[in-house]
């Protein structure tokens, strides 16, 4: 196994709650100066990537084998087949999985408060300190949260169905 093949284990298997804290702690312990706010990034490209990649790559190998044969059948070069033949299929069995692992993403989001990075909830967390109102603070997150988000879902729910209709 190389080294995506370990990244790509250690990214899928991973919590993504302690992710931020621990990449920002090994990097301090290290030596290695960094932001919350770079960690905050990175933690969520790195852990966001992998998905994104794993479903990509499952889109592109749900694609029966048949149809690349075909391609190089007709004297397509490889790079060819992959970009006439096998992604337009693909991309097409992607979206509504690549859809939903954005809105998960932006739910993990949220995490990143832990690190004192200034995001929604973070934001939520001084306001409540400061007015002494947790209850309608909180409220008002989670309200923009689901405003966001529902909307987004019936999106994806809406695509997927088109999808399964025109097939």
């Amino acid at each position: 196994m190389g080294v995506l093949g370990v990244y790509r284990t250690l990214s899928l298997h991973a919590s993504s709650c302690p992710t931020p804290v621990v990449l920002l702690c090994t990097a301090n312990l290290t030596g290695i100066e960094m932001s919350a706010i770079t960690a905050a990034v990175l933690t969520l490209s790195l852990y966001g990537g992998s998905f994104y990649a794993e479903v990509i790559r499952g889109g592109i190998v749900a694609i029966d084998a048949g149809q690349r044969e075909a391609g190089l059948a007709l004297g397509l070069t490889p790079a060819r087949v992959m970009r006439r033949i096998i992604l337009p299929q693909a991309i097409k069995q992607m979206i509504p999985p690549l859809m939903n692992q954005s809105i998960i993403q932006f739910k993990n989001t949220s995490l990143v408060s832990v690190l004192a990075v200034p995001d929604l909830l973070y934001q939520g967390q001084s306001a409540a300190t400061e007015t002494y109102r947790p209850l309608e603070v909180y409220t008002v997150i989670a309200v923009i949260y689901f405003v966001v988000l529902v909307p987004l879902t019936a999106i994806v729910k809406k695509s997927e169905k088109a999808l399964r209709e025109s097939d």
